[in-house]
């Protein structure tokens, strides 16, 4: 009996032992801020544009001062269409064209426990194909030419609309019979508003400066037993506050680099302390060169970015996950080469400050 219990106080010991040094890795988010640099840029000195849109159509209850008011070239400042700006954009949008109307049809056979057949029900909606044409032409008022000259929406390019479900065929025929004037304005309406969003993507892609947010992964020790929880979970906090301080329009200053120092000293002491040769520390050392990769991509020091993700790769564990710090390195440094640029925070001077 007293074997036995020194066995149990033992066994004990050793899964409390064991529990105590479990590592569970869970995910976190750090959002910082980024200017998204174009991938045609434009010379410094263009800083202005202005839009004219043309709406060769009845149909729709959208206005040619809507359309021009929704286009966007971000980073630019937008003015008057009636002064010169060193770009226009001109915006035209064609007849709507309503090519038919028809009701589908659907039946869902109803069947009891044993398979059996019991009965049928039959679901009807209508079905209306519509086209229409848009197109958009960037004009490069400085040199006198167009930049582009891109076509939105094609005649030919057939789209269709679907109703809701009824129970009868009467009623999905009434949806459109009933509502034609309706439905031809909004899904007109729909159909200019997303193009123009098209467009403006599209220009802001090629020529624009895009304030964003991404969240970058992040991992921390989640295993609440192990003495390393609360100082992992105090630097992952610190982290994450530390890189809402990176801002898209404003340059990474020695303070922001400094709100780092703790988080980074404190990951290199992990891949330090936690040396074995073992899955709990290659776990934890994973969690410090993936998480000091990333913050120096959030600092743009792309050196020690890929030094992280080789020792990533070098430790052994999912050292597939390197890949995805080398990923954001190269885009970050391919966008910077094809701006003539090394950084993507800075203050743009054709537009005022941003919150970002």
């Amino acid at each position: 009996m007293k074997l036995r219990l020194t066995f149990l106080i033992l066994s004990i010991f050793v899964c409390a032992r064991l529990n105590a040094q479990k590592i569970d890795l869970d995910r976190a988010y750090a959002t910082y801020a980024y200017t998204l640099l174009p991938t045609a840029p434009l010379p410094p000195e263009y800083k202005t544009f202005n839009v004219s849109a043309t709406l060769n159509s009845s149909a729709s209850n959208v206005s040619t001062a809507e359309i021009e008011d929704r286009a966007s070239i971000a980073g630019f400042q937008k003015i008057n269409k009636g002064t010169k700006a060193d770009l226009s954009l001109y915006l035209t949008f064609g007849d709507f064209m309503i090519d038919g109307a028809e009701v589908k049809e659907r039946v869902e056979i109803v069947k009891d426990k044993a398979g059996k057949e019991t009965g049928r029900k039959y679901y009807y909606w209508s079905v209306i194909t519509y086209s229409f044409s848009g197109s958009m032409r960037l004009a490069n008022n400085v040199l006198g030419k167009d930049l582009l000259n891109n076509v939105l929406q094609s005649p030919s390019s057939k789209s269709t609309h679907s109703s809701s479900e009824y129970a009868n065929r009467a009623d999905a025929a009434g949806y459109w019979n009933n509502n034609k004037e309706a439905i031809k304005s909004k899904l007109l309406t729909d159909a200019i508003k997303g193009r123009v969003d098209q467009a403006s993507n599209t220009l802001t892609n090629l020529y624009g400066y895009r304030q964003t947010k991404y969240n970058y992964l992040i991992w921390f020790q989640g295993e609440k037993k192990h003495p390393e929880y609360e100082l992992n979970n105090k630097m992952i906090e610190q982290l994450k506050t530390a890189a809402l301080s990176i801002k898209a329009n404003q340059p990474i200053t020695p303070e922001i680099k400094e709100n780092f120092k703790p988080v980074i000293d404190y990951f290199n002491d992990v891949k330090v302390r936690f040396n074995k040769d073992e899955k709990t520390d290659k776990k934890m050392r994973y969690s410090a060169f993936f998480n000091l990769g990333f913050i120096y991509v959030m600092l743009e020091d792309y050196t020690n970015a890929r030094k992280e993700a080789d020792g990533l790769f070098e430790n052994d564990y999912d050292k597939k996950d390197s890949k995805d710090i080398i990923k954001e390195i190269d885009y970050a440094e391919g966008q910077m080469k094809t701006n003539n640029t090394n950084t993507r925070h800075f203050v743009n001077p054709r537009v005022p400050a941003d919150t970002l």
